[in-house]
C-alpha cells in the first residue's frame, strides 16, 4: 500500500496535493493557478488507476480505503493557512505583485496557497475611457473630483486583496441617480 500511495502522490504531482481541513487540495487542478478544493472521489479515482497499473483490476474498497488514508497522512498538513501572501492579486494570466508603486505581473506561484483568482487577465496597458469618463461625470462640478476618482480607483483595488489589512471602507452617499448602483455594478 505505501507504494500505490506514493504513486497515487506522484501521478497528481508532488507537492500539487495536500490534506487540510478533512478536505483535498490540489494545485492547478480545476483551475491553473489555483489550489482548488477537490472531492475524495477523484482521490479515489486515482488509486482505482494506480491499483490497476500496478497491481491487477481484482480490488475492493477495503485497499482502495486503506490507500486513501495512508495518502491523507501523508500530504496532511496541520493548521494550514491558504493565501499567505495577502497583498498579491492572482489573475488568470500570473499574480499581480505591488513593488515600490507599480503592479508587477508575476508567475503564478503554488506556495503563495491562493484559492482564488480573478476571472480574467491582467493588461497593463489596458485603458479605461468609457470608466474614466463615467468617474468624471459623476463627479462634474465638484472642486476634488480628481481626488475622488481617484479614491474610487483605490477602493476597488482594495477590493480585489484577499485581506483588510489597510482598515478602510467606504461609504456610497447622495441622492438617487448619480452613479452608485451602477459603481458597485462595476465592482
Amino acid at each position: 500500500h505505501p507504494a500505490l500511495m506514493r504513486a497515487t502522490i506522484e501521478s497528481i504531482g508532488v507537492g500539487n496535493v495536500i490534506y487540510v481541513n478533512d478536505s483535498f487540495f490540489i494545485w492547478g487542478g480545476k483551475t491553473p493557478g489555483v489550489w482548488s478544493k477537490v472531492d475524495d472521489r477523484l482521490i479515489r479515482h486515482q488509486i482505482q488507476f494506480n491499483y490497476h497499473k500496478m497491481i491487477d483490476d481484482n480490488y475492493t474498497k477495503s485497499p482502495i480505503d486503506s490507500v486513501l488514508d495512508l495518502t491523507k497522512t501523508e500530504i496532511f498538513k496541520d493548521k494550514h493557512v491558504f493565501n499567505t501572501h495577502t497583498k498579491i492579486i492572482n489573475t488568470i494570466n500570473g499574480e499581480l505583485h505591488h513593488i515600490n508603486w507599480e503592479w508587477v505581473l508575476h508567475p503564478q506561484v503554488r506556495v503563495n496557497y491562493c484559492v482564488t483568482q480573478i476571472p480574467g487577465a491582467f493588461d497593463p496597458y489596458a485603458k479605461a475611457p468609457r470608466f474614466r469618463q463615467f468617474l468624471a461625470e459623476i463627479f462634474k462640478g465638484y472642486p476634488d473630483a480628481e481626488d475622488k476618482a481617484m479614491i474610487i480607483l483605490e477602493m476597488m483595488g482594495y477590493s480585489l486583496l484577499s485581506t483588510c489589512c489597510f482598515e478602510k471602507f467606504i461609504m456610497l452617499i447622495g441622492s438617487g441617480a448619480n452613479g452608485k448602483s451602477v459603481l458597485l455594478g462595476v465592482v
